[in-house]
């Protein structure tokens, strides 16, 4: 099941706000899918690293998801995905910055 279905911007939103509100990765981490709840795969990657994070925490990782970018990076075999899956952070730290 996707929760997002009109555009990528909103999806983008609603990862950042994973990312840094607590509250709002709170309640999606109960509705979480394993296969993810967005269309792309980066960000279902980036939002199961989110989800994961929660549960050990019960906190959004904030700051903390550069070092988890870089455990699944240090893991992953493919630099090609590891390249992109930067690519994205960086352009979704760039959006949260302009927000």
């Amino acid at each position: 099941m996707d929760i997002i279905k009109k555009n990528r911007k909103d999806e983008r939103r609603i990862l950042i706000a994973m990312i840094v509100d607590s509250v709002v990765l709170g309640r999606i981490s109960g509705k979480w899918d394993k296969r993810g709840l967005f269309k792309t795969k980066w960000a279902n990657v980036v939002g199961k690293w989110c989800v994961e994070y929660y549960k050990q925490y019960e906190k959004a990782p904030q700051k903390n998801i550069q070092g988890l970018y870089e455990q699944w990076a240090a893991k992953s075999r493919d630099t090609e995905t590891v390249r992109l899956v930067e690519k994205f952070l960086e352009t979704l730290s760039t959006e949260y910055e302009a927000l």
